[in-house]
């Protein structure tokens, strides 16, 4: 599997594929990207250099934004330092479902985030999908808090890198 940021030229694709997996999420009623994660917002990230897409062969098989900043709606007083990329977005089209892809971007944005200095990965997830927030301590993330993010109930976790 290859890792590579995105242009603007993967944008259709990449958008896609978060508008799929959000659609999907709604019909197990997962309130979570609903409504998906707003068009202009991801195109100034993948301008940022802060998002990247995986592939295999002819495929792109996933995507995940790597924050470089705290997103703004965070709790103010949660995590106040710079040493870290914030993990969003990470989405796999369902047909690639299954294959352990959203673990091994996981891996790939932890060896990246190793090469560049930077000490931790985090993350926050809707309180009310317990099975990511499993899926994510399986993947290493650990509890550091939970608090209001958008207005609701959420998890914020971190890997040490």
């Amino acid at each position: 599997m290859k890792m590579q940021q995105a242009t603007e030229k993967e944008f259709d694709k990449l958008y896609g594929i978060i508008a799929e997996c959000s659609e999907w999420l709604k019909s197990k009623g997962i309130d979570q990207w609903d409504p998906p994660y707003p068009s202009y917002r991801f195109r100034l990230e993948i301008e940022k250099g802060e998002v990247y897409f995986f592939s295999m062969g002819n495929y792109i098989v996933g995507t995940v934004t790597l924050l470089r900043n705290k997103p703004d709606y965070y709790p103010p007083d949660l995590w106040n330092d710079d040493n870290a990329w914030y993990v969003c977005r990470l989405a796999v089209p369902r047909r690639f479902s299954g294959k352990d892809i959203g673990t091994k971007i996981l891996h790939a944005a932890e060896t990246e985030a190793g090469k560049n200095g930077i000490k931790y990965l985090r993350l926050e997830v809707v309180k009310a999908n317990g099975f990511l927030a499993d899926y994510y301590e399986k993947n290493g993330f650990e509890r550091a808090r939970e608090g209001k993010s958008h207005g609701t109930a959420s998890i914020f976790m971190e890997k040490t890198v």
